[in-house]
């Protein structure tokens, strides 16, 4: 349904720009998430989507397009560049953010046309009234993502008031040197918590808060709107999940992404769709972690393929082979 809109309606204008198809369709699969779901399910599904972004290699805007692999990068083009909506989300806000997107497919020079990514920018920074090439420049041209190491100290001023430092200390990266973002701060004290969002763009920067209660701790962007790694604080565990395969539809393989919460024994198999067996990938013990496994219609299988719909299944069993951990079916289609 998103692509009607992002891919149809308004279609990338060469390949470089993938990301304005394939992101914006996945970030459509995040908000039919929040519809049904509430906020939660919304949370749960960028989440994920942030975790195989952290393992994109290279810009978003595609530098090879020579290579089918390079263009249709699940981990760039469609989570990175999902990732990236949901942070100008954060960036701008609900209601600027929604009156982008609608006003973004209905500009008429580019309606039932093709864009790139300088047209979106253009009506993100025309409708959000400030200059966003910052946020442009280095999460659709650069590289990776900001990671964190945090620090903080607290002081008493007086009976009232105390004073709590933070330090943001970024690590050296190559394209952008360093991120420049709004970042939330949550500090927790006895009498409650208290929010102040700050303009991250040093490398090395401290900021001074003063509150009126004594601070005990505090939390880097709590909502989780900015792809990153923090270190000096608690660090969300991650969940089992088994993600939808990339490219779908598909011909002659694809990709599978799956999470594990703890180790166990994983077993992953393809059925055509009257349940019988086709194949199965993986049957082993792994630690906890991300993993991907590629399938192929031809030389996995051993069989010659129809068109059609299959289904691929995760079930991971604790390393006692006794309680089943997580299971989960998803659909994928072959196209010859």
């Amino acid at each position: 349904l998103t692509h009607q809109w992002f891919g149809d309606k308004i279609t990338c204008r060469n390949w470089e720009n993938i990301w304005l198809n394939e992101g914006f369709a996945t970030f459509g699969e995040a908000i039919y998430n929040e519809a049904v779901n509430g906020k939660t399910g919304y949370n749960e599904f960028m989440k994920f989507r942030m975790s195989d972004a952290k393992n994109a290699v290279g810009s978003i805007y595609v530098q090879d397009v020579n290579s089918i692999n390079e263009i249709f990068s699940g981990n760039r083009s469609y989570a990175k560049g999902c990732v990236v909506l949901h942070m100008l989300r954060g960036v701008v806000g609900d209601s600027t953010f929604f009156r982008i997107l609608r006003n973004y497919s209905l500009d008429t020079s580019i309606a039932y046309n093709t864009a790139v990514t300088e047209d979106f920018q253009r009506v993100a920074e025309k409708v959000h009234g400030s200059d966003l090439n910052y946020f442009f420049t280095q999460w659709i041209y650069g590289e990776n993502y900001p990671k964190y190491n945090v620090s903080w100290s607290t002081e008493s001023i007086n009976t009232n008031l105390y004073r709590a430092s933070v330090n943001l200390f970024q690590t050296a990266n190559t394209n952008p040197a360093f991120f420049t973002m709004p970042v939330n701060i949550k500090i927790i004290t006895q009498r409650g918590d208290t929010s102040f969002t700050v303009f991250n763009n040093l490398r090395n920067q401290t900021f001074d808060f003063i509150i009126t209660s004594k601070p005990v701790s505090f939390k880097i962007d709590p909502e989780n709107l900015i792809l990153k790694t923090v270190t000096g604080e608690d660090v969300v565990p991650v969940s089992f999940a088994l993600e939808q395969n990339y490219p779908n539809p598909f011909n002659p393989s694809t990709n599978i992404n799956y999470r594990l919460g703890k180790p166990s024994i994983v077993k992953i198999k393809v059925f055509d769709i009257l349940g019988q067996e086709i194949t199965v990938l993986k049957d082993e013990k792994q630690r906890e972690g991300n993993y991907s496994i590629r399938f192929d219609a031809f030389s996995l299988t051993g069989k010659i393929l129809s068109s059609g719909i299959y289904f691929y299944k995760l079930e991971a069993r604790d390393f006692d082979d006794i309680d089943i951990l997580f299971i989960e079916t998803r659909k994928m289609i072959f196209i010859k």
